[in-house]
């Protein structure tokens, strides 16, 4: 679903999940891309203003993103933060976003999406650039999950040849 910064419906971002190699994008028929966008808030309060904005390629990155966060940190963040998709930099309502002090950048680490930040900075000066280790948020946050797979297997052999 895609919102205006108001909440309202404006259209949707399709990915087709049927089939191994199905990689299909699109929008929905009628969607107004220049003033929607994939988007929602974590921490802080509801009616607290948002003071950081995290700005990632597609909807599974964001909540990839937000989830490897919490993961990380044990809860959600402790000021209010808004997560946005964004397929092109020019379509951000500027004069809606300039205000938040605490801008990131997190698209892709490929040079589509150091391009896109490099947009982002000149559009938002106060914007920050955060590559991740993976291909992409969502590969990351899988990454993490197999890593703690691993250790807490691990630490199960450790503590059952104590046992022993």
């Amino acid at each position: 679903m895609m919102r205006n910064l108001d909440g309202l419906p404006q259209g949707a971002f399709l990915r087709g999940t049927r089939g191994e190699n199905n990689n299909f994008k699109g929008y929905e028929k009628g969607t107004q891309r220049g003033n929607s966008w994939f988007h929602f808030y974590m921490g802080g309060q509801s009616n607290s203003p948002v003071e950081r904005l995290v700005l990632l390629k597609s909807p599974i990155d964001a909540m990839s993103f937000a989830m490897l966060e919490y993961q990380v940190r044990g809860d959600v963040p402790p000021n209010r933060t808004l997560y946005m998709a964004v397929d092109n930099p020019n379509s951000l309502k500027v004069e809606q976003l300039q205000h938040i002090p605490n801008v990131m950048v997190a698209f892709d680490s490929d040079e589509a999406g150091n391009a896109a930040a490099r947009a982002v900075k000149e559009l938002l000066p106060q914007a920050k650039r955060l590559k991740c280790k993976a291909v992409d948020w969502n590969q990351q946050l899988l990454d993490y999950g197999r890593q703690l797979r691993q250790q807490q297997q691990q630490q199960q052999q450790q503590s059952d040849e104590l046992s022993l």
